[in-house]
């Protein structure tokens, strides 16, 4: 099974592919984790800490070689890849299953970016908002000892995300509907601004329709 997740920042792909992954024993690739992975690539740190997409052919690239690892025998999920119409190209003979389009209204997105955090040990990103609904959460401990943010995740960086999104997102969707009318995949768009076990559980429906085990 080959799905791909696209839409804004902050509209929940990261977290439907974990869940997806776990479920169906498939890896989860995202395009975000495996460039800030190239830490000694100063000029693609900048970028990323910008809010800039990286040039079609190097993120291409990188995500193609991903795809040969032998975890992607048997399916895989990629998240916020392809952002392009030129990298959707490109991957068009991959032969993808299932295309997710998450999508949310701006201010949602600037309300869930701007409160996002990551945890330094386990990784998992939270809310603020509901850490604090968490007293034990931060027991004896500051916030800056447990927590981080996100470079990308700042206000100035996060409108450069949305208008590089706006740029491309019409054209993609539109491509992927032209294909899923061609019956070359399956395209579902979804309401992300439902709570997270709601989306998850629509997506669960469609694979179950589709007899995906």
């Amino acid at each position: 099974m080959k799905i791909i997740f696209i839409g804004p920042p902050g509209s929940g792909k990261g977290t439907q592919s974990e869940i997806i992954s776990k479920k169906y024993n498939i890896p989860k690739i995202s395009s975000g984790d495996l460039l800030r992975n190239q830490s000694k690539n100063s000029y693609i740190t900048k970028l990323i800490n910008q809010g800039y997409l990286i040039e079609d052919n190097l993120i291409t690239k990188i995500i193609l070689k991903r795809l040969q690892s032998q975890d992607c025998e048997k399916g895989f999920i990629l998240d916020g890849f392809p952002r392009t119409l030129y990298q959707a190209k490109i991957i068009k003979s991959i032969n993808i299953d299932f295309i997710f389009e998450l999508f949310i209204p701006e201010k949602i997105v600037f309300s869930r970016i701007s409160g996002r955090m990551i945890d330094k040990i386990s990784g998992k990103i939270c809310h603020i908002d509901d850490i604090h609904k968490q007293s034990n959460y931060l027991k004896n401990k500051n916030y800056d000892e447990i927590l981080k943010k996100r470079s990308d995740d700042c206000v100035d960086a996060l409108k450069i995300r949305m208008q590089e999104y706006y740029k491309n997102c019409f054209i993609l969707s539109n491509f992927y509907k032209q294909e899923s009318y061609k019956k070359k995949l399956k395209y579902y768009f979804i309401d992300a601004s439902l709570k997270i076990e709601q989306i998850n559980q629509k997506i669960i429906k469609i694979f179950e329709t589709n007899k995906i085990q």
